[in-house]
């Protein structure tokens, strides 16, 4: 992943959960976790994946503490 999608996807994230909250969507809670839970997961796996270090490539694990609340929210 590169770190300009990460930082988009970051900025996006809160908006979509804050949507959820503010207009009771509970759908849109579920599209947010679900999207972090694809980052979290595509990232960890990229570093084995590519044969590098999670030291290289740490980005996935910015995602898991949201998909995890995001889990628990649901």
């Amino acid at each position: 992943m590169c770190w300009h999608v990460v930082t988009a996807v970051m900025a996006l994230l809160p908006l979509l959960l804050l949507a959820a909250v503010w207009l009771g969507e509970p759908a849109l809670a579920a599209a947010g976790t679900a999207l972090a839970g694809a980052l979290a997961l595509a990232g960890v796996i990229a570093a084995p994946a590519l044969s590098v270090s999670y030291r290289v490539l740490p980005q996935g694990f910015l995602f898991v503490p949201v998909a995890a609340l995001g889990l628990m929210a649901l």
